[in-house]
Parts: C-alpha cells; sequence; structure tokens
C-alpha cells in the first residue's frame, strides 16, 4: 500500500459506495478532484484495459480548485478533475451513469457522497487538498494542464450552474 493511501485508512476513511441519483449528480455537475496518487493509478489502468497510450490531457483537467481559509488566509489549492464529455458530465461516467473507473475512482469521488454530513466532508477535504500542497509532481502536472488550456471551471462556479 502507498504511503497516500496509508494516510486515509489512518484517517479511518471508508470508501463511499452508494451511486444513488444525489450522488450521480456529483458526476454531472462536479466531478470530484484526484490526489496525488491517483493520477499515476488511474493513467496505468486505464492504458493497461485499452491497450493503448492514453495522455493525461486526454482524462484530465486542471481546476482553479478549491478555496480555502487556513489561519486566516483565503487562498485556492489547484486541483485536477476528471475532464468532461461533451454532455458535460465526468469523462468517466458512462451512458447508463454508472462510473467506468469506479474500482479506481479519485479520491474526491470515491471517498465522498451526498449523505455526509459537511463537518464530514470538510474533514475529507482537508486531508485530500493537504496532501496535494505537499506535491510537486502534482503542482507541475496541474500546471501541464493549465498551460495547455485543459481546464475546468471551479467548484463555485460549477455548483451554480
Amino acid at each position: 500500500m502507498n504511503f497516500i493511501y496509508q494516510e486515509i485508512k489512518e484517517a479511518c476513511y471508508e470508501r463511499t459506495i452508494c451511486s444513488c441519483e444525489k450522488c450521480r449528480s456529483f458526476c454531472k455537475k462536479m466531478p470530484g478532484y484526484l490526489i496525488p496518487d491517483d493520477i499515476y493509478r488511474i493513467y496505468k489502468e486505464l492504458n493497461k484495459q485499452r491497450d493503448s497510450n492514453i495522455s493525461i490531457g486526454d482524462l484530465l483537467s486542471a481546476s482553479p480548485g478549491a478555496i480555502v481559509q487556513t489561519q486566516g488566509s483565503i487562498f485556492r489549492t489547484p486541483t485536477i478533475v476528471p475532464s468532461r464529455s461533451v454532455n458535460n458530465f465526468c469523462i468517466f461516467l458512462d451512458n447508463d451513469e454508472k462510473c467506468s473507473i469506479h474500482s479506481i475512482a479519485p479520491y474526491g469521488c470515491a471517498y465522498f457522497d451526498d449523505h455526509m454530513s459537511k463537518e464530514e466532508a470538510d474533514e475529507r477535504s482537508r486531508l485530500g487538498l493537504s496532501l496535494i500542497m505537499k506535491n510537486s509532481l502534482y503542482k507541475m502536472i496541474w500546471n501541464f494542464l493549465w498551460e495547455e488550456g485543459l481546464r475546468s471551471k471551479g467548484p463555485e462556479e460549477l455548483r451554480n450552474e
């Protein structure tokens, strides 16, 4: 088990499994963000499944990220999110409205659902965002996606759509 998922396990987070309409609405409106380990794991698995060489730019986008406040400072934590399909849903949501990568879903999908309290979701978000902020390779990939114009709207914009 890699270090990041060890931290998640130590935090006692269990993967969520709900796929009700409310939980699927996130896939349609605001797909969950990836933590550093998600990028390699998803990329590796999809290339293995499809026996091809998929580009990270085919799968992911740079989001301006969540607005967070720490010690009185307000800032954004840029995040990497799944790209959007032509219908503007998560690229991994299939025609039957099922996650095509459910077993390897990003942290922001696998550990959140619509039924948890705001406090629980905020706690999980803080862990995920702290993992992102510690990882320089994640920042480099985010910068690459942003510079290439592979961008997503920020969470506050997506919530208001």
